[in-house]
């Protein structure tokens, strides 16, 4: 997993001291074409579902729930991680990469859009995304979604689940209440530590929904 990155402003300032000039366009460019061959080299390592997804899935999947995905990651790289995904367990029902909404991902909801009409799902107030990042939320929040945040072992908490476990139980806490909060302000309607809970929470939005209460985005 990797940490949340700092702040553009951040950025910005770092590679002025550095490089005697903010970074631009064509320095991004750059470093993704360096970038990208790299990463389908190892794209393959490092596609096991986190524990508790497979068997969340087939829950849902019984309560006759449909699974769609979205990703930063290409048409290309997502040839590799569904491959070797489906080899170790996971399938979505559909998924969706910025190449199929003209390279506009997250925040913005058209991945979201696009899984809705693939999998005729009728009104965004009946999809609920999950998450482990900032801009996951912010894509739910613009969806119109429920949007959910998952904290352990996510790219916000920024550990590993190695690293998470070996804390003290009063980092632990502290960092879930952190993540938890950080999700919250960017608009998260709820959180939960693990996958597993994940079920649950699906129940007790279906009942806030027979109750006529949307998502807070709405």
């Amino acid at each position: 997993m990797q940490a949340q990155r700092a702040p553009r402003a951040d950025r910005q300032r770092k590679a002025s001291a550095q490089y005697g000039r903010p970074f631009n366009e064509e320095d991004v460019e750059k470093l993704y074409a360096e970038f990208e061959p790299a990463l389908m080299m190892s794209l393959a390592d490092y596609t096991d579902p986190i524990p508790g997804v497979i068997e969340t899935v087939e829950a849902l999947r019984n309560c006759g729930l449909k699974i769609g995905s979205t990703t930063g990651y290409t048409d290309t790289m997502m040839e590799v991680v569904v491959a070797n995904a489906l080899k170790k367990g996971y399938r979505p029902d559909f998924h969706v990469t910025p190449d199929t909404t003209h390279s506009i991902g997250r925040p913005y909801p058209y991945m979201i859009y696009r899984n809705m009409e693939e999998l005729k799902l009728t009104a965004s107030w009946k999809v609920v995304k999950v998450g482990d990042t900032i801009s996951d939320m912010q894509e739910g929040v613009n969806a119109g979604v429920w949007s959910v945040g998952i904290i352990v072992g996510s790219s916000e908490m920024g550990l590993s689940l190695n690293e998470y476990t070996s804390l003290p139980e009063r980092d632990k806490q502290n960092l879930i209440s952190k993540t938890a909060d950080t999700f919250m302000q960017n608009g998260a309607d709820f959180t939960i530590k693990t996958m597993e809970e994940l079920p649950e929470l699906i129940d007790h939005i279906n009942l806030l929904i027979a109750e006529g209460k949307r998502p807070r985005s709405s």
